[in-house]
C-alpha cells in the first residue's frame, strides 16, 4: 500500500502537467479529408485561417488555443484545420471564401455545410462560447461521406469587423483584434501596407484618438466602434521616431465628405478632425 501511495504522488505532478498543457490539435491534411473525416466521427469542423507573420494570428496559437478547456472541448467536438494564406492550398482556400481579416475562424457541421465566419482574434473564453453555439445535435450526424460542395459556398455575415494591424504590443497578452490578409495573387510581390509611402493617393478621414499605447489603442477603438456603429482603422505612425497608433473612421475622396461625416459622429457623441491621409 505505501509503495502504491509513493508512485501516485510522484505520478500526480505528470498528469497535472499534462492536462494544463493539453492544447488544440490541428490536422495534417486537406480540407476535404478534413470534412470527409469530420463526417464519419460526426464531429464538427473548424478552419483557422492564419499566416505566420500576422501577429494576431501567433497571438492565438500562443494563448487562445494553449487553453486546456477549449482544446479538451474541441478534441470531443471538433476537428481543427489550420490554412495558412501563404501556401498553395490555404491561398486557394482564402480566395474561395473571400478571407479579407487574419485570423478568420470557419465553422462547419458534420456534413461540410459552412454555419459562421468570424474575424479577428478571440480569447478562449470567446471562442469557446462561438463554437458552442453550433454543436446542436443536427449539425454533428454521423455519415459516410460529407455532403455536397453546395453548402460550402454560402458565407455568413462576419462577427467581427474591427481592424487591427500587425504591430507588437507593449504589453505582451494585450489581445490584437484582426488583421488585412493579403488579396491572393498567383505569384507573391512585395506587400504594401495601408500608408506605405512608395504609393501616395491621398483621402480624408477622421482622426479620433491617438495613442502611444497600443493596448489603450485596442480598446478605445473597440469602445469607438461601438458608439459609432463604423468601422474603425488602428493605423501605426513612427514618423516622428516613436510609434504611436491614430484611430481613423470612415474613408472619403472629398473633403466636404469627411466634414459631413464628422458632423454624424459628433451627434453619437465622438469627437475628432478631418485628417488627409497619404495612402
Amino acid at each position: 500500500m505505501k509503495i502504491l501511495t509513493f508512485l501516485a504522488v510522484l505520478l500526480l505532478p505528470l498528469i497535472l502537467f499534462s492536462k494544463t498543457t493539453q492544447t488544440v490539435t490541428f490536422l495534417q491534411s486537406t480540407l476535404p479529408e478534413a470534412r470527409q473525416q469530420a463526417a464519419q466521427e460526426g464531429k464538427l469542423l473548424f478552419v483557422h485561417f492564419a499566416a505566420g507573420w500576422c501577429m494576431p494570428c501567433q497571438w492565438m496559437e500562443q494563448h487562445t488555443f494553449a487553453d486546456p478547456v477549449l482544446a479538451a472541448y474541441l478534441d470531443e467536438t471538433y476537428l481543427g484545420l489550420r490554412a495558412d494564406v501563404d501556401a498553395i492550398e490555404g491561398r486557394a482556400l482564402q480566395q474561395q471564401y473571400d478571407i479579407k481579416k487574419l485570423p478568420t475562424i470557419l465553422a462547419f457541421n458534420s456534413r461540410g455545410q459552412l454555419l459562421g465566419r468570424h474575424e479577428g482574434a478571440m480569447e478562449a473564453e470567446e471562442l469557446l462560447e462561438q463554437l458552442q453555439a453550433y454543436d446542436l445535435p443536427a449539425n454533428r450526424q454521423a455519415s459516410l461521406s460529407a455532403g455536397t460542395e453546395d453548402g460550402l459556398l454560402s458565407s455568413p455575415r462576419p462577427v467581427l469587423r474591427l481592424s487591427r494591424p500587425a504591430l507588437v504590443p507593449d504589453v505582451p497578452a494585450a489581445r490584437p483584434v484582426a488583421l488585412q490578409a493579403p488579396e491572393p495573387t498567383p505569384a507573391t510581390s512585395a506587400q504594401t501596407g495601408p500608408y506605405d509611402t512608395r504609393h501616395q493617393p491621398v483621402f480624408f478621414s477622421i482622426q479620433a484618438g491617438l495613442f502611444s499605447s497600443y493596448e489603450n489603442a485596442v480598446r478605445e477603438s473597440t469602445k469607438l466602434e461601438r458608439q459609432s456603429g463604423e468601422d474603425v482603422h488602428l493605423a501605426p505612425d513612427s514618423s516622428a521616431g516613436q510609434i504611436v497608433y491614430r484611430i481613423y473612421l470612415g474613408r472619403f475622396g472629398q473633403r466636404e465628405d469627411a466634414q459631413a461625416f464628422l458632423y454624424q459622429l459628433e451627434q453619437k457623441g465622438v469627437n475628432g478632425f478631418v485628417k488627409e491621409v497619404n495612402e
